[in-house]
């Protein structure tokens, strides 16, 4: 059983009762994505050993796309924003058997530089005309490890 954590101590949180839902929706949920249930009656969940000084931050983001030949060049062309919120890479990862779901991985110097892009008012139009057509899934992580094999 997973201890409950309080919000100081949780690294990584995810909302887990967004409905699937156009993105005319999708400005409220993301704007709540700190408001967080895992359904177990627990308010976050801790992934990891917790938070450590000076690591890199992450936004990931799961999301339904109509056609992801239509959702890239969106996605490219809403990185200056990205980096203005002080990202510094990403990842992008498609379903292996439905390649228009997505998850992003975003790489921030800072928590907050993540929290504030996930909250930015231009995600909505971005997506709309990207053909996101769900609420999308996010969470903002602090990293605990990452290691190379």
């Amino acid at each position: 059983m997973i201890p409950q954590q309080s919000e100081d101590e949780s690294s990584c949180r995810a909302h887990a009762e967004w409905p699937q839902q156009a993105p005319d929706a999708i400005e409220e949920k993301v704007a709540r994505a700190d408001d967080v249930h895992d359904g177990l009656g627990r308010q976050h969940v801790t992934v990891g050993p917790g938070r450590g000084g000076g690591v890199m931050a992450r936004a990931i983001v799961q999301h339904q796309v109509e056609d992801y030949d239509r959702w890239y060049p969106v996605f490219k062309e809403h990185g200056e924003l990205r980096r203005s919120h002080g990202a510094t890479g990403h990842t992008i990862l498609r379903a292996s058997d439905d390649p228009n779901t997505i998850v992003i991985v975003n790489d921030f110097a800072t928590v907050e530089g993540a929290r504030a892009f996930s909250t930015d008012p231009s995600l909505k139009d971005a997506m709309q005309r990207a053909g996101v057509d769900s609420a999308p899934q996010v969470w903002i992580c602090d990293e605990a490890e990452s290691e190379t094999y």
